[in-house]
């Protein structure tokens, strides 16, 4: 008996002269890829600040494509960049929305505290109703009486 015959013998393999038969089976699991479409449509039209809802639909839309082709891989990251845009844009409109409602709220209670202290007092005593002048420019020419007539139409009576 040879070598090789001998150490197979006592390892214990069979004394079969066929060849082994094996089958494979490829089980091909359905992978759940939430794309978030509903998420983002939802931004897009409610909460679009800085445009982020209209790129996260996109960016799920091209994921719920790149799922029905097969390519999950490229699926899995567009879903994510999707969602990270979607939080993203959540958070900067409920920001803005709370600014946008304690800024007035601080305003008013500003100006109600002025109006309290200061009761007859207006809050702008002196209009600005003059031009700051500074001295090394020269003066702009005086209008003619004609503009008072076409006040959207600029005549000057001449230049200085």
């Amino acid at each position: 008996m040879l070598k090789k015959e001998q150490e197979v013998a006592v390892l214990g393999a069979s004394h079969n002269p066929a060849p082994l038969m094996s089958t494979v089976i490829f089980i091909r699991c359905e992978t759940s890829v939430s794309n978030h479409v509903i998420w983002s449509l939802f931004n897009t039209l409610f909460m679009n600040s800085c445009c982020l809802g209209f790129i996260a639909l996109a960016s799920s839309v091209k994921s719920r494509d790149r799922k029905m082709v097969g390519d999950l891989t490229r699926a899995l990251a567009c879903a994510s960049t999707a969602k990270c845009l979607d939080i993203g844009a959540l958070m900067v409109s409920i920001l803005m929305t709370i600014l946008l409602i304690v800024i007035p709220v601080l305003i008013f209670q500003v100006y109600r505290k002025i109006r309290r202290h200061h009761p007859g007092q207006k809050l702008c005593p002196r209009p600005v109703s003059h031009v700051l002048h500074l001295p090394f420019l020269p003066l702009p020419p005086e209008p003619s009486p004609v503009s008072a007539l076409y006040p959207h139409m600029l005549f000057y009576s001449g230049i200085q």
